[in-house]
């Protein structure tokens, strides 16, 4: 005898965000410098010119992963300037990727 697997919907429940609470750390907070709240900078991803720029000019933009967060996101250039040593490394590792003129 075989079972066909369908179920009525009223059987079928949403899945859990976060099925395991607690297994994901609070992010850190920010770090206050002369009364500007900073994020650490983990390291740099990525860079590339984005075009739309405001009159026109291309902007430079940086992946970044930053320190306690999962997932990098994407920032103009001057997000990470008080973060030159990491800027500096990325463009060691990978001198073909854009970057300041």
């Amino acid at each position: 005898m075989k079972i066909h697997p369908v179920f009525h919907t009223n059987l079928l429940r949403p899945t859990a965000t976060n099925p395991l609470p607690g297994q994901n750390p609070d992010p850190p907070p920010p770090v206050e410098a002369e009364g500007v709240e900073e994020w650490e900078v983990e390291d740099i991803v990525d860079s590339r010119w984005d075009r739309r720029g405001r009159g026109g000019r291309p902007r430079l933009k940086y992946t970044v992963k930053w320190a306690g967060y999962a997932d990098p996101t994407e920032v103009p250039a001057g997000y990470v300037e008080n973060a030159a040593e990491v800027v500096a490394n990325f463009h060691r590792r990978y001198p073909d990727k854009p970057g300041p003129q």
